[in-house]
């Protein structure tokens, strides 16, 4: 099954090849079970093939260069996986843009150089759900890591060489000039103090809230002791 490139730059809304269609049969050992859809696919291969907890890894489809070979780690297997079936589960969050990718720092990559997501003014406001967001940014360097910790690890154990290696271990995905990650560091300086004032907000709105519901209290507790005695005075 031939997989687009994930590195492409295209500008949304701009005319591109349309894509093979994803997989939809598994190929699993001989499985030729068709799921019909894509994320009935990968779902089925986790659960029904994988599983999470075997003693080692490895990938059974039908025609893998890489069958039967130990993979490093259950999520190893997974993002191998996804050059089989078309998974690509990492989605440019533009909502003007539809493109999505089989690997992190290539969404990364793609926000850097078709939205230039990384020109945002330190006066911009960042929303949360926005992927250049400092914590979205720091999940996907981690996410970015641990692939290519996990590729890593896979040629020192087998000695095959990854000709993707150079895509996994892509530095743009990652800060590239002392200004470019005291950029990232101040964002991320600045999302602490908001996210501090937001908690210190929240805090005394609870316990505003706390007074409150001690003072009903004790009030209803007069009520209820004047009720029972009127001679008792608290």
């Amino acid at each position: 099954m031939s997989i687009s490139s994930d590195t492409s730059g295209s500008v949304p809304g701009s005319p591109i090849e349309l894509e093979p269609e994803p997989e939809t049969i598994c190929r699993w050992q001989g499985c030729n079970q068709d799921l019909f859809t894509l994320d009935n696919l990968v779902h089925h291969i986790h659960n029904g093939h994988i599983g999470n907890r075997r003693p080692k890894y490895t990938c059974e489809w039908d025609d893998c260069p890489r069958k039967g070979l130990v993979q490093t780690s259950r999520f190893a297997l997974i993002a191998h996986l996804r050059s089989h079936t078309g998974e690509k589960p990492f989605i440019c969050s533009i909502p003007e843009c539809d493109r999505s990718f089989t690997r992190s720092d290539a969404l990364a990559k793609h926000m850097r150089t078709v939205h230039e997501a990384d020109t945002l003014r330190p006066s911009d406001p960042i929303p949360k759900a926005h992927p250049m967001h400092p914590q979205n940014v720091a999940n996907a360097m981690v996410q970015s890591a641990r692939e290519a910790r996990a590729q890593q690890q896979q040629q020192q154990s087998t000695g095959i060489p990854n000709e993707n290696m150079e895509n996994w271990l892509d530095a743009a995905a990652m800060p590239k000039t002392p200004h470019d990650m005291y950029h990232l560091q101040k964002l991320k300086l600045r999302w602490v103090k908001e996210e501090r004032a937001m908690l210190i907000k929240h805090l005394e709105n609870l316990n505003m809230k706390s007074e409150q519901a001690r003072n009903e209290k004790e009030r209803a507790l007069d009520k209820l002791v004047q009720f029972v005695d009127p001679s008792i005075r608290r």
